[in-house]
């Protein structure tokens, strides 16, 4: 191989070179934009929505604890309501 033949070699693989790494550049941001490093997971926060009966319960002054049935039904709503449960089963 003459002095010549070897300098147009190396230019030819410097050129190469430059090409590939052009590509593999490329391909880096191209890869980066499709598929983005995933960010820090963050602790769901939960929320309640009041409904308007709640909404209505607060501006009456109402509380939020449920009574039980026995307390606010007569003895004859829950005869009925007895009544309709041994129908059930």
């Amino acid at each position: 191989m003459t002095e010549e033949q070897t300098e147009r070699l190396v230019k030819a693989v410097e050129s190469i070179s430059q090409s590939l790494t052009l590509f593999a550049l490329l391909a880096k941001e191209s890869f980066d934009r499709e598929y983005p490093p995933k960010k820090e997971t963050v602790d769901s926060t939960v929320t309640h929505i009041k409904t308007e009966e709640e909404i209505l319960r607060e501006q009456q002054g109402g509380e939020d604890i449920f009574e039980p049935i026995d307390e606010w039904m007569g003895p004859r709503e829950l005869e009925l309501l007895n009544k309709e449960k041994g129908e059930k089963l």
